[in-house]
């Protein structure tokens, strides 16, 4: 009889060492802090969502909602007879504000407007489902690529990304 040795790794000794690379890398990526390019795209799918949210909201409650943004923040409101009240801040109309170097660029049928002077509701999500045509952009200080959330009239909204991808 010839005996025979065998070298190198069983396949099950392979997986192993594969699943524990994989454990390890899996670990270390949770550990790193999210980059700013992440935390905005997160601003800026939530604020989509309120947005899409308040618009079907005004039109089951037949209420008008507002939308106040400022230069690093926004939050929304309600209008109540003749005035705007702040929507409760449990709720999911919460008031955010964004990232340090990040900021807010509002556009109202075009034209830009100024965030720094205002204090009533810039946007407007109307009871028959109409809401105001705006574009709002999300960008750090000194980079390219920016998130935008654009609407029509007819409260149709949008979320694109414009710019290199890092």
């Amino acid at each position: 009889m010839i005996s025979r040795t065998q070298s190198g790794f069983t396949l099950l000794e392979l997986m192993l060492v594969i699943l524990i690379i994989g454990l390890m890398v899996g670990t270390v990526s949770l550990a790193l802090p999210d980059s700013s390019d992440q935390k905005l795209q997160q601003q800026a799918s939530r604020l989509h969502a309120q947005i899409n949210l308040a618009s079907q909201q005004t039109v089951f409650q037949n209420t008008d909602i507002g939308l106040l943004v400022t230069a690093d923040s926004y939050q929304f409101y309600q209008y109540q007879g003749d005035n705007w009240a702040l929507l409760e801040p449990q709720s999911r109309f919460s008031a955010r504000s964004l990232p340090a170097q990040a900021f807010y660029e509002l556009s109202l049928d075009g034209q830009p407007i100024d965030l720094s002077e205002t204090q009533q509701p810039q946007v407007l999500f109307f009871s028959d489902g109409q809401m105001s045509d705006f574009e709002l952009a999300l960008r750090i200080d000194q980079q390219p690529q920016s998130f935008r959330i654009r609407s029509n009239l007819s409260g149709q909204t949008a979320l694109t990304r414009t710019g290199p991808k890092p």
